[in-house]
């Protein structure tokens, strides 16, 4: 720009980039997938963000070229996906730090994947890589425990949340609701059985209950607290926001009767008391 006396001023604004919306989606479900070690999930991220052909394309050395892994007849699914995601797994669990570290992703992205399976390094993500393991160097010297995944979780929910693409915003109602705009109260019971399984359910019921370590449950519990922590505060702060619009709308077509019918039934006893915790975990937890 132009200075008062006529000079050309350059502007430094640091590292900047600028990301589509369903990229950020796509990163928001990889940081999720990691920490959940999903990877099938995290391999579906990479292959929407870009990283990865779609369809996906293999080879089984070097001597080869590059072909699709394959098409399922019937469905269409891209078969490349569940081997890709356990290629993926076997390698994020044999290198040092594979869910915490994400400069352990990019050794297996470019060490153990990328000599079969067909990657790229898309523009935007040049930056981004650059300033996470600038950041993630810096911060593993004052905590060697940083997790950059578990420190990015609180922005992945939001983003989970407040999908802006047409696909993300179709893939959030129906999570959340049927077509006829009801509760999808299985698939939400699921997710509670699920998530009541795992946590101190991990002692041999042959033990003296008395006799046993709760140091293992005791963590887990708060890290079950956070994750409440987590979600009640991107709602809180997504539904005040112009990027709640997604969220408002979805609560604004839910059908209320059929909700205070639900939440009042024998079925709704877990959910009510998810919703009893995840108040006291919030509730508990520094602000």
């Amino acid at each position: 720009m132009f200075s008062n006396d006529g000079r050309i001023v350059f502007l430094d604004f640091g590292l900047m980039s600028e990301v589509d919306d369903f990229i950020m989606e796509a990163f928001a479900r990889g940081i999720q997938g990691t920490l959940a070690e999903d990877w099938r999930e995290v391999t579906k991220a990479f292959k929407d963000s870009g990283f990865i052909t779609d369809p996906i394309s293999y080879r089984a050395n070097d001597k080869e070229k590059w072909h699709t892994f394959g098409i399922d007849e019937v469905t269409g699914e891209d078969l490349g996906l569940a081997q890709l995601a356990q290629d993926m797994e076997k390698g994020m669990k044999k290198v040092e730090g594979g869910t915490s570290r994400f400069g352990a992703l990019a050794t297996v992205l470019n060490k153990e994947l990328s000599p079969n399976w067909l990657m790229f390094t898309p523009p935007y993500v040049l930056l981004l890589i650059r300033t996470f393991l600038t950041l993630e160097g810096i911060a593993a010297k004052v905590d060697p425990d940083f997790n950059i995944y578990e420190t990015a979780m609180p922005w992945a929910m939001r983003r989970a949340l407040s999908p802006m693409t047409e696909d993300g915003i179709k893939a959030f109602r129906s999570t959340l609701l049927t077509e006829s705009n009801r509760i999808q109260w299985a698939r939400l019971m699921d997710l509670l059985k699920e998530n009541d399984a795992g946590v101190g359910d991990n002692r041999d019921i042959t033990e003296d209950p008395d006799l046993v370590e709760i140091d293992t449950e005791t963590s887990e519990l708060k890290s079950k607290a956070a994750t409440q922590h987590v979600v009640a505060d991107a709602l809180g702060t997504l539904l005040g926001s112009s990027e709640g619009k997604t969220l408002r709308r979805v609560i604004r077509d839910l059908d209320s009767t059929d909700l205070i019918a639900k939440l009042s039934s024998k079925e709704a006893r877990p959910m009510r008391r998810a919703a009893i915790q995840a108040a006291g975990g919030a509730l508990s937890l520094p602000s």
